[in-house]
């Protein structure tokens, strides 16, 4: 049985680690040995064990919208960068543009500044000073401050795909990338039997799943789709679903 829950407006709210019950929840699957585990997020791996410590290592990590997956306790097992020239060009355009941008290579990120998509904090990032350009390999997706002016930035790049956020920021990935395909790979059957998401970038894997939970009110694609269940976007109401969906797949 494969559970798959997506993290930013879905499991968490403010930018910070779930709320505890919820991370009960989680610890509570990662223990029965009839379920694997997912967490499928645009994140980098290194904040989801600062979030979740012991349990990242005992599940599988999808990240970077699936550019990067990681199983339990092990070295990546998929990794997906985006073409180098095609990353090349999008910064320059970006950077002519004067739009916010931030390359993700797993272990950090590169930004042309403090002020690109400041809640990613300090910690893993890397300045770049005037004038010099970041490693173009091994790019896993470029994070872009608006999504408005993003989209024509990575318009005609060969091999990439965009994903705009509710939020109004938006990544870039290498074609073919997608949490859905990635969550795909690991099930026995060819998708999730639950998958919990909220926006553009988990629509597919909500779409395949046996059964799904849409938090908030994105997505309204789904309303009309019979497996899918909508709740609101606060914790106690998803712990709730989680809860209530399990039986329904199967898990005693």
């Amino acid at each position: 049985m494969l559970i798959a829950c997506d993290l930013d407006g879905t499991l968490t709210f403010d930018g910070t680690c779930p709320a505890q019950p919820l991370v009960d929840v989680l610890e509570d699957f990662a223990e029965r040995p009839d379920v694997r585990l997912v967490l499928a997020t645009a994140r980098s791996p290194r904040c989801l064990r600062d979030w979740f410590g012991r349990l990242a290592q005992r599940i599988d990590l999808v990240c970077c919208n699936g550019a990067l997956h990681l199983p339990p306790g092990g070295l990546p097992a998929t990794v997906r960068a985006l073409p180098a020239a095609s990353v090349g060009r999008l910064l320059e355009r970006l950077d002519r543009a004067g739009v916010g941008w931030c390359a993700e290579y797993g272990d950090h990120f590169v930004a042309r500044d403090a002020t690109a998509l400041p809640w990613f904090g300090d910690r893993a990032r890397r300045r770049m000073a005037p004038g010099q350009r970041p490693p173009l390999d091994g790019v896993l997706k470029v994070s872009i401050e608006e999504s408005r002016r993003g989209l024509p930035a990575a318009a005609g790049l060969p091999g990439v795909v965009t994903l705009p956020h509710a939020t109004g920021d938006m990544d870039v990935v290498a074609a073919g990338v997608d949490k859905s395909v990635a969550v795909a790979g690991l099930s026995s059957t060819g998708a999730a039997d639950l998958a919990v998401g909220n926006d553009l970038n988990d629509l597919a894997m909500l779409r395949s799943a046996r059964r799904a939970v849409v938090v908030g009110d994105g997505l309204p694609a789904l309303d009309d789709v019979p497996h899918v269940r909508r709740v609101a976007a606060h914790p106690r109401d998803v712990e709730r679903a989680l809860l209530d969906a399990v039986p329904q797949v199967g898990i005693a």
